[in-house]
């Protein structure tokens, strides 16, 4: 059994783990596979603004309707149960949505075909996004 999260933007940015990480963790690359949740999952892009400093983060909201719905790229990557409370508090303020894997597309033509971007997943795995 296997948790992986969709991930775009600074999630994916392993300086962003820090707080977490042990000096030989920073800076390095986290495998992952190129996916895209499709259209019929109801999600869509959005600028959301999580900051009273100010701060804005392009983020993923429910879509009010079919039509407003779209595609959502990102990369898919495998994180340990031990981990994912650290992504849990990281996220704080985002609420973590199960991804059904018949709502991803995979693409191997970009990530590659070596054993860090292909991902056999069970029926027990689950790919979390954070909304």
């Amino acid at each position: 059994m296997s948790d992986y999260i969709f991930g775009f933007g600074s999630i994916m940015n392993t300086s962003t783990h820090a707080t977490w990480q042990t000096p030989s963790d920073k800076n390095t690359s986290i495998p992952g596979a190129v996916a895209t949740i499709k259209r019929e999952f109801g999600y869509k892009r959005k600028w959301n603004f999580r900051s009273s400093t100010g701060f804005t983060a392009l983020g993923v909201s429910p879509a009010e309707s079919r039509e407003e719905a779209g595609e959502i790229n990102g990369v898919v990557y495998r994180v340990s149960r031990e981990e994912m409370p650290n992504f849990d508090r990281r996220e704080v303020g985002y609420e973590k949505v199960k991804v059904p894997l018949d709502m991803l597309v995979f693409h191997p033509e970009i990530s590659g075909t070596s054993e860090q971007t292909q991902f056999t997943f069970g029926p027990e795995d689950t790919v979390w996004l954070y909304v």
